[in-house]
């Protein structure tokens, strides 16, 4: 990876962060609801994301946040 897809990648963690699981009220980075980043030669972002249920009825807020 390079230095700069390294660089958006720990932006783009620290971001993520700041999202908070509306049910549990702590960040998702800190739940491990961070499945994976990806950054594209275009430095595109691909984030994936883990719930805590395959029903998660606030996934759409969730996802809306991220």
């Amino acid at each position: 990876m390079s230095e700069s897809a390294t660089e958006l990648q720990s932006a783009v963690r620290a971001a993520l962060a700041k999202v908070i699981d509306p049910e549990l009220r702590k960040p998702i980075t800190e739940l491990g609801m961070v499945k994976n980043i990806s950054i594209e030669a275009d430095h595109g972002v691909h984030v994936e994301i883990y719930l805590t249920t395959a029903a998660c009825p606030k996934k759409n807020e969730i996802a809306d946040l991220v």
